[in-house]
């Protein structure tokens, strides 16, 4: 046998040893070993000690180990029902699948919830920290799958295992708003959220995993399914020694194969010997050995027993022996018991009860069982071994180390030398390399550590709050709402921060201040230039009025005094040459306060204004001319070169000379002329384009247009611009508001119909091509999330009409939108009711409390209601509604009203009208009223006022609708108007029947007042097109049978008429050629004339049909224009006319029209023929029609002026009596206003106080104080209104002076904004002013309106208004209506 071999043997005997010490089982009282079985269910291993009096002490240990039992099944509880339908609420389950875990052998079933543990993945021990462990459960609960985290916490004192529940964004299948936190958390730590955790069903899985057997059975399945590494947080709950599984087999078997080996190295040992001729080794106590002195000790592992023999017992777990003599004692942390055991000391103990193996005794006792190895081999005679050792060579008498090896320190074999390390050259040790640190037997690597760190094996980590420097060499603390990240090495910030240099900023204050920046520097950058553009103004009003001064004074050098004015206009002269600044502006104002003087000079300055003006105006004038002779040529060019292959290019030039045209600026109209005359140049159409602008001016010469400013504009230069809130389209001002409101409802629209579409692909997909359509919907996407534009509108058209062609679509469409209009017609029905109720409960109480302190008030909030009643739109009758609950509430009348209300629907019977009760009013009643339902799409429907609130429809004695002076009121109830006059008029005339006269004073009907209209047209498919809310209050006056059918005229009825007309054109012509008709007929020329040529006589029926009939007929006809005046003349001298364009319509007989027409041929002049013929029986009827009107008139007249007589002498008497009536209302409208400024006078008395202050600090300047410093003193109130301070800024700068102002409130109340009624101020602050240098005095008033939004602490929607002299009455009034303003202090 080798002696290596022999040194392997021995070091199993130590390890044999240590195995021994730690304790695989705990010793028994009387010292013997456990005896180890299987439990009853196999699920884990018992130990069992022997008793002599047969009775069972044993000592079992259930670690959990799953065996091969019936998988657990989770169970069905209330909280499990809780929980699934939480989760069907949620939506949706996140969970990462089932084999993205290891699943436990046997399923942990957590009986109390009714959830099943299943599989667990991320198993996180904290070495540094041995007292803590993360895993990711699987659990399945409710039969849902999903998963969370466990986080493990052992707690000494109170001594308990903590098993807390994460609650990240993904844990518990993605429950939303589960908890306010994402670490883990504690059943003891919910707080307020246990009720909610409760309701969702999650607080019993979480009570389930945190009770003792449940959090035990977790961490011995972990414990299994890791081979036993978490022994370290097992043993906290249970003894340390019975810390084994099964899979703990083979450190037992390697146990028992180390025994039988040594038993088989001490036979080899004694075969050795006897080969040497010695006598067999001397007997030494088991487990014991002789020191070199020749003393027994017992080996490591085992101490020495206290009684007359030597012996050596095992030492029980967590004990060790006396260095000498018999016995032992516990380790720190434990204590003896029966004087054989270790046990848990009952006092708490945090220090980790750490095995050390101590290399160096074991190398110690491996030297001494050499030396006795040899010195028993010494006495038997035999010479010392002479062996080469593993991992070594021979050199000379002895042997060397290989290379990586050094000698142990008996020098008899060779040990790895460590790591970062090298031996020495005597090949007797080793040190570690430089930066390294000898550790035992191991170099670590030199370790500093920072301040904020601790050790982490080779390197450190730094405390909680910290993180590494980029250098790795330093911990800095980790910024307030920021995490680090796992590596240590940075950090990031908490959900809704965002990092800003070294800090963690809130993201939504963020984006606030970001906005708020945006905001500022926008409007900085608009304040900068306006500033900029009002120094250009008046840096160049300022050279304007020197150079006029410089000039005047050549020919008027005596005006002013010589060395005064020589010394201004010297200080002036920069003005021409610097910029505009503070010194110019202060000379330019005494050269200005001075020359002002003469009347001479200012007559001579306005005279030189109106020159630059007059010239402006010339230039604009010819410029307009220049371009629209360039269009009218373009448009030539085109209509006679329609093939061109330039003609689409001309056509995109006449866009842009147009669109120029329309903005009426001289530098841009210039330069676009220009622009379009080299387009003109480059394709060669020049000469043609010269000549045609000459043939113009010889013809017709183009005079400029006059500049007309429109509605809600002002004039601007040479041009005009629209006024604040109106935008500029074409030649008129439209309201900003309106035209956002088209757009977002036309977005609006586009949406739905965009969604239907998706809708109905999803179950029609083979409705249109593939390819076309996935086209359209992918470049029309954008129509949910952009905000309406011209590409998305041009987007959609192409959509739109691609996608019509489908009736399947249409018919989807329709129903969809009829679903829709259901839903509004509901709501505006349940507002309806609910506002008539309380309409109806206020004017019960005042009835019944007619002296009550709140009578005015409620009399008030009836206006209030009943004006809002007619809005007829749920939003603006809901925020009514509101308002007038919250002044019934406020006045303590809420148990009344509910009792009315509620009386109001036990007593309501079917034959009462929806006044007060809910009237169903739904869209199936709308879109499926029989008139509507019936109708095509194309048709057209007229709807009649029976309400007795139309201007002149009513039912006679027959129940026939009539119209009073047979005329009617009409409207069209859609919001673009997309009818041709031709087809307007024509239904006019259906609908009548010509025997009324269809009358309109605008297009669309006014949504809000319905009632004012006699008839209301729409079609059909175009109502059902629009918006909910634009069609809600015609679908309410139908269902409230408020607007009932009149008349129905049909596609086919149209087409029908329509072509009896060209019919009708047709035999006209035929008849005149063929000379077959007699009467007379009318032409229409193409041209702009208007006069109406003809060579009839001019009798009472002829007169009657040119001057009524026919105008009106042309208008009809669609044809744009309408008879203006009539010229008689003969055939001859009407086609001479016709040629010179002086004659737009011809009327006249069967024989002047065959010659005219035969005319017309040969000169090529357009025409069209009126299809309307006249009679010679129709004249002559009309002629007996006029003369009797002519006599009845004149009867009339004299009626008339009879009646007029008595009339005056009737209103004479009722002005007396009125004025007596008068006077007695005006009294009550004294006390009633006496009475409301009596209840507000604090309220006002504290305002003009305030509004006092702010005026006195802006209108009376401190001498000591620039114009600049004092305009930075002026109040938070006037600094909301820039137009006065630049009022009074500019009254500064031209040397005026307070002279006295009064403060005085012109009206008080509330007004509403964005749903609340705020009170509101308007007051009347009247200043004067005097200028010393000019001893005049100047009066102004300025009218300032303010909301004092007290809730919000802000002041809002300011308005002002400056008067020249005294404020004037009436003023404001557009402000007061935007406000829904209501009046506390003026009663009307």
């Amino acid at each position: 046998m080798k002696y290596n071999h022999r040194m392997r043997k021995l070091l199993l005997l130590l390890i044999l040893s240590l195995f021994s010490a730690q304790g695989l089982a705990a010793a028994c009282p009387d010292g013997s070993e456990p005896t180890r079985t299987v439990s009853a269910d196999g699920g884990y291993y018992v130990y069992n000690c022997g008793n002599t009096n047969n009775e069972q002490t044993s000592s079992s240990v259930d670690i959990s180990v799953s065996v091969d039992t019936e998988e657990a099944l989770e169970s069905q509880t209330l909280d499990s029902k809780r929980f699934e339908s939480s989760i069907q609420k949620n939506g949706k389950v996140i969970f990462e699948g089932v084999d993205q875990f290891t699943k436990f052998e046997f399923g942990i079933p957590l009986d109390n919830s009714g959830a099943l543990l299943v599989g667990f993945k991320d198993l996180n021990a904290m070495l540094l920290d041995d007292n803590k462990l993360d895993v990711h459960l699987h659990i399945k609960y409710a039969n849902i799958d999903f998963s969370t985290s466990i986080c493990f916490q052992y707690h000494p004192g109170p001594e308990f295992m903590a098993a807390r529940t994460s609650f990240k964004k993904n844990d518990w299948g993605g429950l939303k708003n589960i908890m306010p936190s994402s670490r883990c958390i504690g059943t003891w730590e919910l707080d307020d959220n246990k009720s909610k955790l409760e309701e969702l069903g999650v607080y019993a899985v979480m009570d389930d995993i945190q009770l003792e057997q449940n959090t035990r059975k977790l961490l011995e399945a972990l414990d299994e399914q890791t081979n036993g590494s978490l022994c370290f947080l097992l043993a906290k709950i249970i003894s340390k020694e019975n810390c084994v599984n099964i899979t703990e087999t083979e450190a037992v078997d390697t146990e028992e194969a180390i025994e039988k080996e040594l038993a088989e190295f001490e036979a080899e040992l004694e075969a050795e010997l006897s080969e040497a001729g010695t006598s067999k080794l001397k007997v030494i106590p088991a487990k014991a050995k002789k020191t070199t002195d020749g003393v027994l000790k017992c080996k490591y592992g085992f101490y020495q027993n206290n009684n007359d023999q030597f012996s050596c017992s095992k030492l029980p777990a967590n004990a060790v022996a006396y260095g000498s003599g018999p016995g032992f004692f516990c380790r720190t942390g434990y204590e003896k018991k029966y004087e054989i055991v270790c046990v848990k000391s009952s006092e708490p103990n945090n220090k980790a009860d750490d095995i050390i193996v101590n290399y160096d005794a074991i190398e110690k006792e491996l030297a001494e069982f050499e030396a006795e190895l040899e010195a028993e081999l010494s006495e038997a005679g035999a010479s010392k071994l002479k062996v080469i050792p593993a991992n070594a060579h021979a050199s000379g008498s002895s042997f060397m180390c290989n290379n990586g090896y050094y000698k142990n320190s008996s020098t008899t074999g060779c040990l790895k030398v460590p790591v970062n390390a090298k031996k020495y050259a005597s090949d007797k040790g080793w040190s570690c390399n430089t930066g390294y640190t000898k550790t035992g037997k191991s170099c670590k690597k030199n370790i500093v550590i920072p301040a904020n760190a601790h050790a982490s094996g080779s390197s450190f980590m730094c405390n909680n709050g910290y993180y590494k420097n980029s250098s790795t060499t330093g911990c800095l603390k980790v910024p307030v709402n920021a995490k680090k990240y796992a590596s240590d090495k940075g950090w990031s910030c908490n959900t809704g921060y965002t990092k800003t240099g070294k800090s963690c900023e809130n993201t939504a204050e963020l984006e606030k201040k970001k906005l708020e920046q945006e905001k500022f520097e926008e409007e900085k950058r608009v304040a900068e230039e306006k500033i900029a553009k009002k120094r250009k103004e008046a840096q160049t009003l300022a050279q304007t009025y020197f150079n006029d001064l410089v000039a005047f004074l050549k020919t008027n050098n005596k005006e002013y005094d010589i060395t005064t004015i020589v010394s201004l206009v010297t200080s002036n002269k920069a003005i021409l040459t610097e910029s505009w600044n503070e010194v110019l502006e202060k000379n330019f104002a005494k050269l200005k306060v001075y020359t002002d003087s003469s009347e001479a000079f200012l007559d001579y300055h306005k005279s030189k204004n109106d020159e630059r003006q007059k010239v402006i105006l010339n230039e604009l004038a010819r410029a307009n001319t220049k371009l629209k002779n360039i269009i009218t040529y373009l448009k030539f060019y085109v209509q006679n070169n329609i093939t061109s292959d330039i003609a689409p290019a001309v056509l995109d030039q006449i866009k842009i000379a147009e669109g120029t045209y329309e903005v009426q600026k001289l530098n841009e109209v210039s330069k676009v002329s220009t622009q379009v005359e080299q387009f003109i140049s480059k394709n060669n159409l020049l000469k043609d384009y010269l000549a045609f602008v000459k043939s113009l001016s010889q013809s017709k010469q183009e005079k400029p247009d006059p500049v007309v400013i429109p509605d809600n504009a002002h004039a601007s230069g040479s041009s005009w611009a629209c006024n604040t809130g109106y935008t500029k389209t074409g030649n008129s001002c439209e309201n900003t508001a309106e035209i956002v409101k088209k757009r977002k409802e036309a977005q609006t629209l586009a949406q739905t119909y965009f969604n239907d579409l998706v809708a109905f692909l999803k179950t029609n997909n083979k409705e249109y091509d593939i390819t076309t359509i996935v086209s359209l919907v992918t470049s029309n996407k954008a129509i949910l999330t952009e905000s309406w534009n011209e590409v998305l509108e041009k987007n959609f058209a192409k959509l739109k009409v691609y996608t019509d062609s489908s009736e399947a679509f249409l018919d989807y469409h329709k129903s969809k939108n009829d679903e829709r209009q259901k839903v509004i017609l509901n709501e505006l029905a349940r507002a309806n009711t609910k506002l008539k109720n309380i309409i109806t409960y206020l004017k019960f109480y005042v009835q019944n409390n007619i002296t009550s302190d709140i009578a005015q008030s409620v009399l008030d909030q009836i206006k209030v209601a009943e004006k809002g009643l007619k809005m007829q739109n749920s939003k603006e009758l809901s925020k009514v509604s509101t308002q007038l609950e919250s002044f019934i509430t406020k006045n303590n009348l809420s148990t009344d009203y509910r009792t009315f209300v509620k009386s109001l629907s036990k007593t309501k019977t079917k034959t009462e009208t929806p006044q007060v009760t809910t009237n169903n009013i739904d869209a199936t009643y709308l879109v499926n009223v029989d008139f509507i339902k019936k109708a095509n799409k194309s048709d057209y429907i007229a709807l009649v006022n029976l309400t007795g609130k139309a201007p002149n429809a009513l039912l006679n004695l027959e129940g026939r609708v009539v119209f009073e002076n047979d005329n009617a009121l009409s409207c069209f109830y859609q919001s673009k108007n997309t009818i041709k006059n031709d087809l307007k008029y024509y239904l006019y005339d259906k609908f009548s029947n010509n025997e009324f006269l269809v009358l309109d004073k605008g297009f669309e009907c006014n949504q809000n007042n319905l009632f004012s209209y006699d008839l209301v047209f729409f079609e059909k498919d175009t109502l059902l097109r629009e918006s909910k809310s634009y069609v809600s209050s015609l679908a309410a006056a139908i269902a409230y049978n408020q607007l009932q059918l009149f008349n129905t005229v049909t596609k086919e009825e149209q087409n029908k008429d329509f072509a009896d007309r060209k019919n009708k054109v047709r035999n006209i012509t035929e008849g005149l050629e063929d000379e077959m008709i007699l009467g007379f007929g009318s032409l229409i020329i193409d041209n702009d004339n208007t006069t109406l040529c003809t060579d009839v006589e001019n009798t009472l029926g002829q007169a009657s049909i040119m001057n009524l009939w026919l105008p009106n007929k042309f208008t009809r006809m669609g044809y744009g224009k309408s008879v203006g005046n009539v010229s008689f003349n003969n055939v001859e001298g009407t086609f001479t006319n016709v040629q010179r364009g002086l004659c737009g319509f011809i009327y006249a007989g069967e024989e002047s029209l065959a010659n005219l027409l035969n005319a017309f041929e040969k000169s090529g002049t357009k025409y069209d023929i009126l299809p309307i013929w006249f009679s010679k029986k129709d004249v002559n009827n009309e002629q007996l029609r006029q003369e009797n009107r002519k006599q009845s008139a004149l009867i009339n007249a004299q009626k008339r002026k009879e009646q007029i007589d008595k009339d005056k002498e009737l209103a004479r008497l009722r002005e007396e009596a009125d004025l007596a009536a008068l006077k007695a209302s005006g009294i009550l409208k004294a006390e009633q206003q006496k009475e409301l400024r009596k209840r507000y006078r604090n309220v006002i008395e504290a305002h003009l106080q305030k509004i006092e202050k702010e005026t006195a600090l802006l209108l009376d300047k401190d001498t000591n104080n620039t114009i600049k410093e004092h305009m930075a003193l002026v109040g938070p109130m006037l600094s909301l209104y820039p137009s006065l301070l630049g009022f009074i800024e500019d009254r500064f700068k031209e040397s005026w002076e307070l002279d006295k102002f009064s403060i005085e409130i012109n009206d008080y109340g509330l007004g509403n904004y964005r749903n609340r009624m705020i009170e509101t101020f308007i007051t009347d602050i009247d200043f004067t002013l005097k200028n010393r240098v000019l001893g005049e005095y100047d009066r102004s008033c300025a009218r300032v309106a303010i909301i004092d939004d007290k809730e919000f602490d802000m002041l809002r929607e300011p308005e002002l208004k400056i008067y020249k002299g005294a404020c004037k009455p009436g003023s404001l009034d557009s402000y007061k209506k935007k406000l829904d303003f209501q009046s506390s202090w003026i009663v009307e």
